[in-house]
C-alpha cells in the first residue's frame, strides 16, 4: 500500500519522493529481485499523464537501485489492466531507457527492456480497442495479399460510400501497415491498433476534486474534464 494523500494533490515530485521510499523498502528484501507495481499516479483523480508517471517511476528506480549497493532489486514491472494503455507504457518506457544514459547517480547501470508485453491472465480489451484492432487487423489482410481473404477485404470496402472514398480508405491501411517493423502479425495488429485508435466520444463531464490552497484549508474544486474528440 503506497499513500498518495488527497485526490488531485498528487504531482511529479510527489511521485519521485513515494518510489524512492517504494523501491529503497521492496530492496531490502532478503530473496526478492523484482518490484511489480500499477503506473502509480496515472488513475482517475489525477493530473499526471502517462509519460509523466512512467518517466518518473523508470529514472527514480534506476537511480535508487544504482546508488545503494545494499538494494537487490534487479527487475521493474509495471502491470497494467488494459492491453492499449499497456501498450503505451510499453512505448514510453523504451524511449526514455533509450536516453537514460549511465552515469554516477544511477552507478553505471545497463537498463533492458523487454521488447514485448508479457501478458498474463486478467487483462483486458475494451470495445473502444477492440475495435481499433478489427481496422489493424483490416490492414493486415489487405496488406498480406492473401487471394484467399481477398473477398472479405473487398466486401468491407463495398460498404464505403463512393470509390474515392474506398482508394483513400485502403492507402491509408496500406501506408500504416508497411511502416511497422514487427515480424509476427499478432504484435503488428497491436502496434497499428494504437495508430487507429478510437476515443471515447461525449459530452463534458465534471469531476469534484478536493484541492488544498495555500492557506493549507482544503477547498473544493471542479474540474471541468472534456471527453476525447474522435
Amino acid at each position: 500500500m503506497a499513500g498518495m494523500g488527497r485526490p488531485g494533490t498528487f504531482s511529479r515530485s510527489r511521485l519521485e519522493i513515494l518510489t524512492r521510499a517504494l523501491v529503497g523498502c521492496v530492496g531490502l528484501l532478503p530473496r526478492h529481485d523484482t518490484l511489480a507495481t500499477v503506473l502509480i499516479g496515472s488513475g482517475e483523480g489525477n493530473s499526471l499523464k502517462v509519460p509523466d508517471c512512467v518517466d518518473s517511476i523508470l529514472r527514480t528506480a534506476v537511480e535508487v537501485v544504482g546508488s545503494d549497493n545494499r538494494l537487490n532489486l534487479a527487475r521493474l514491472q509495471i502491470v497494467e489492466l488494459h492491453l492499449d494503455r499497456a501498450l503505451e507504457v510499453l512505448d514510453h518506457v523504451k524511449l526514455i531507457a533509450a536516453n537514460l544514459l549511465p552515469d554516477q547517480r544511477n552507478g553505471d547501470l545497463e537498463v533492458l527492456v523487454q521488447e514485448q508485453l508479457q501478458t498474463a491472465l486478467g487483462g483486458q480489451i475494451d470495445t473502444r480497442f477492440g475495435c481499433s484492432m478489427l481496422l489493424a487487423a483490416l490492414a493486415e489482410i489487405a496488406a498480406s495479399g492473401d487471394d484467399s481473404k481477398a473477398s472479405l477485404v473487398n466486401l468491407l470496402f463495398a460498404a464505403l460510400p463512393d470509390d474515392e472514398v474506398r482508394s483513400n480508405v485502403r492507402n491509408e491501411l496500406l501506408k500504416a501497415r508497411e511502416k511497422l517493423t514487427e515480424t509476427q502479425a499478432a504484435e503488428r495488429i497491436k502496434v497499428l491498433a494504437r495508430r487507429f485508435l478510437i476515443q471515447r466520444g461525449g459530452e463534458t463531464t465534471s469531476q469534484e476534486i478536493p484541492c488544498v490552497s495555500a492557506s493549507g484549508q482544503t477547498r473544493t474544486a471542479f474540474a471541468q474534464r472534456p471527453s476525447p474528440t474522435p
